[in-house]
């Protein structure tokens, strides 16, 4: 019979000793809990970081077979099935309760759940005090371990938190930080990076903030989960983490932290695991957090035939080894606990691109020893062949083959010069790619680094602590490259977080308030497209059209008339008016601005006119006319673009008297419009910024230029992907980025630029 109550509890950042440790460490609640249940000694997590080690423990799965590798970007496999939607199916109310629900929502990792509480405790047991005779799964994600260690996301009381800025104020005077931030997660941040993390500073008060924990938040909870039935003996529950803190670099062992290289400290997970049908008592066998998956369902008496296809997760028994990897992230702002607006909670950089990220660290955990591979592994003593045949780099465009070579080889991201200059030797015709690549493997035999210290290992029994990395030999190198590309086998295919911005995530996380009924939501979503049959289910690009439409409709119902039109005669801006005819019945109620430069291409000049007459466009033209007289050849990209397009701009919104600005902007043309909103409110002058077609890509607006029939101007036939002023415009690569035509110089100083008013 299944059981009523199943109970998965993850406590982010709990290291694995501190379960009935005892010296330093004090936690009688979680002990009390633990008497009753196995203790897994050895279990291990799949990840340094929060996200993909939760994607594991929800489906069982490695992170290349559910998809989520690196820390964001990459949304839950579709094909994976999570625990949620088995208990779902299987009659059980699922219940989601977390601190951090940006680590969750955007990924697909709450999928399954009925419903989901954000930071509130008390809402938590109102529900579950309505669920007694109900049968319920219940996940719990606890932040209160995780830095900044000592404070809670979710108070009990006014007070509960008064320790931890003690504690700061505190270091500030002993450490003569001289701090300057209030608000609580920038505070640590700021602490953190001016100790640079110092173990010795930081993990007395990280035990203590497990001890604080124990005593309070987490007392408080169990009370009511014990009242509630969860931890009666019928019943399955389980306490784990999906990391924990410790040493990350084999450069720096004093820094502690998490997220980064795959030592034990930071993989070494706790799981404490009760089941009706579980011995309980202390357990040495290996593990992996993929194995609480079937471990769950089977001690739960769930039919493990709603699993569709083959997991990773074994029930409960000893591995001969545990796989963990670790990805590197670029573009996101700085760790895990990425701060973002004012309450600073982890928020990432918005980007829409495939070469944000790549594969930094995998090992293998024995019992004995650990193999470590760095990068994506070079063969043959790092030939270019063997390159070649792992990266694929004569298929791909140089700059993607350039920026492999930093990835794979240098194990880091490129920087603007030398990426630059590895692309002008490669443009000159002068050097060939194994050119290229000679130098850059030269480079690293002049600095000492051989093939063995891509891969290499750690003797657990006489070096627990992982202080020394050993040569393998060639075999045993050769074994266990097999052993990965069988783990890589069937790698999953994930759609990136930001792709289409459905959920609206992209335009600023909404933290749900109050207790969110998903159950509820599908029925309504259901029953609207019953509602509205024959309509069937929209593609993407659909979507974002009708997106598109409703935002140019709400900023009509909002400023009324009072909005101007940008118009550049290229392909988005074009699209743009396109939408705006529309949605108004073939008609453009708005007043269409063009800022003319005196420098753009004569085909850009016909284009606009031909629109102005097709369209009966109520055009409006403005420039800085002295300026055009005076044309500086010394000029700087700033002080041109200054000049000529945003000093006119806000002319036009001051002369026109514009409460809105309609533009053409999309997230993935550049990275300093990724973090753009629908709706931007703008000062000198006072106007608002609408982006109506925020969410389109490159190739929706062929796709939806080729289906309507949207005229464009002529050069995009040329090879131009994106154009500007002509002095500033080249052909584009049509392997590269969107705007590799674009000056290089101007597209550097775009976040400067538009922090001027620019679009």
């Amino acid at each position: 019979m299944p059981c009523d109550k199943v109970l998965l509890i993850s406590i982010d950042n709990l290291r694995y000793d501190c379960i009935g440790a005892g010296n330093k460490v004090n936690t009688p609640v979680i002990n009390e809990i633990s008497e009753k249940a196995a203790v897994f000694k050895n279990c291990f997590s799949t990840n340094t970081y929060t996200t993909s080690a939760h994607a594991s423990m929800f489906t069982g799965l490695l992170p290349q077979h559910h998809g989520v590798r690196p820390y964001y970007y990459k949304k839950l496999s579709d094909k994976s099935v999570t625990l949620a939607e088995i208990f779902k199916k299987s009659g059980y109310k699922t219940v989601f309760s977390t601190d951090i629900p940006e680590l969750f929502e955007p990924l697909g990792l709450a999928r399954g759940f009925d419903y989901k509480i954000t930071r509130n405790d008390a809402q938590l047991f109102e529900l579950l005090d309505g669920m007694k005779n109900e049968k319920v799964f219940l996940f719990i994600h606890f932040f209160d371990v995780h830095e900044p260690y000592l404070f809670s996301e979710c108070p009990p009381d006014n007070n509960y938190n008064g320790d931890y800025f003690k504690f700061i104020e505190k270091a500030d005077k002993d450490y003569d930080l001289n701090l300057k931030e209030k608000e609580p997660h920038k505070i640590w941040r700021e602490f953190a990076g001016k100790i640079k993390s110092d173990v010795k500073i930081l993990f007395e008060p990280y035990i203590e903030g497990v001890n604080k924990f124990d005593g309070g938040r987490f007392k408080t909870t169990a009370g009511f989960l014990k009242k509630y039935s969860f931890f009666d003996d019928d019943n399955v529950y389980a306490i784990t983490s999906d990391h924990g803190e410790g040493r990350v670099s084999i450069d720096d062992p004093d820094y502690f932290s998490h997220a980064g290289e795959l030592y034990d400290e930071v993989t070494h997970v706790p799981l404490i695991f009760h089941g009706p049908n579980m011995k309980a008592g202390s357990r040495k066998d290996m593990v992996s957090i993929t194995d609480i998956f079937p471990s769950v369902l089977s001690q739960a008496g769930i039919n493990p035939s709603f699993v569709c296809g083959d997991i990773d997760g074994l029930y409960f028994h000893d591995r001969d080894y545990v796989y963990s990897e670790v990805w590197k992230q670029n573009n996101y702002l700085g760790g895990e606990g990425a701060l973002s607006g004012e309450d600073g909670r982890p928020v990432i950089a918005k980007r829409d691109s495939s070469d944000e990220y790549f594969l930094f660290q995998r090992c293998l955990r024995f019992k004995d020893k650990k193999i470590v591979f760095s990068g994506n592994y070079i063969e043959n003593g790092g030939s270019y062949e063997s390159f070649d045949a792992r990266t694929q780099g004569f298929k791909n465009s140089d700059a993607d083959y350039v920026k492999s070579l930093y990835r794979n080889i240098l194990l880091r991201f490129e920087d603007k010069e030398g990426l630059s200059a590895k692309l002008n030797m490669l443009g000159s015709q002068k050097y060939s790619r194994k050119d290229i690549f000679d130098e850059f493997w030269g480079s690293m035999e002049k600095a000492g680094l051989k093939i063995p210290d891509y891969v290499y290992k750690y003797d657990l029994i006489n070096d627990p602590l992982e202080n020394t990395p050993l040569d393998v030999s060639e075999q045993e190198r050769t074994d266990y490259v097999k052993t990965l590309d069988k783990l890589e086998k069937d790698c999953a295919e994930s759609e990136n977080v930001f792709q289409d911005d459905e959920s609206g995530f992209g335009d600023g996380y909404d933290i749900p308030s109050g207790i969110i009924n998903t159950a509820a939501a599908a029925e309504k979503e259901a029953a609207a497209k019953e509602e509205n049959a024959g309509g069937g289910n929209a593609s993407g690009l659909s979507r974002k059209i009708d997106s598109a439409l409703e935002t140019i409709k709400e900023a009509r119902r909002r400023f009324g008339e009072d909005i101007g039109v940008g118009f550049t005669g290229g392909k988005d801006s074009t699209v743009l008016l396109y939408l705006i005819k529309k949605a108004f019945n073939g008609i453009i109620p708005f007043k269409v601005i063009n800022i003319d430069t005196g420098l753009e291409f004569k085909e850009i000049y016909a284009f606009i006119g031909r629109i102005k007459n097709e369209w009966a466009l109520d055009l409006r033209v403005f420039s800085e006319k002295d300026s055009l007289m005076n044309i500086k050849a010394d000029l700087s990209k700033e002080e041109c673009c200054l000049k000529f397009k945003t000093v006119p701009l806000k002319k036009a919104v001051t002369d026109l008297k514009l409460k809105a600005l309609m533009t053409g902007v999309r997230r993935d043309e550049h990275p300093a419009r990724s973090d753009e909103t629908f709706f931007s409110e703008r000062d000198n002058p006072t106007h608002t910024r609408v982006h109506p077609i925020l969410q389109f890509t490159e190739k929706d607006i062929w796709n939806f230029i080729r289906a309507e029939g949207i005229p464009y101007c002529g050069l995009y036939d040329e090879g131009y992907r994106s154009l500007d002023c002509e002095p500033c415009t080249g052909k584009s690569d049509m392997n590269g980025p969107e705007r590799s035509g674009r000056s290089s110089e101007k597209d550097s100083i775009m976040d400067k630029l538009r922090s001027f008013g620019y679009f």
